[in-house]
């Protein structure tokens, strides 16, 4: 999940939000689980990479987020892994299956 702010100020509410992992409290309750969050810098301002059973349960979590910070958030983009290439520096062995989702 890619997020972008406004331009607004981060209400003291949010940061505690984001610094207490409540949010991962809110993933785990529909069955989700978090694997990363990070701060970037770019088009966006922060990505939450997380597990979730199928589209909509990670649609569910990313409209719970952001009507938990209302006037904070300009957008959310979800993108879904398809096949890793590499992860934690582990090849993928099947990764020659790639060509069958190009």
């Amino acid at each position: 999940m890619l997020i972008k702010r406004t331009t607004k100020p981060l209400k003291e509410e949010t940061a505690e939000l984001i610094l207490s992992r409540r949010s991962e409290g809110m993933l785990n309750k529909i069955g989700g689980i978090i694997e990363s969050s990070a701060l970037i810098h770019g088009d966006y301002d922060w990505i939450v990479t997380f597990t979730a059973e199928d589209i909509k349960q990670a649609k569910k979590y990313s409209d719970t987020f952001i009507a938990l910070q209302p006037g904070e958030i300009q957008k959310v983009t979800l993108l879904q892994t398809l096949m890793f290439i590499r992860k934690q520096h582990i090849l993928n062995p099947d990764r020659k299956k790639l060509k069958d989702f190009l």
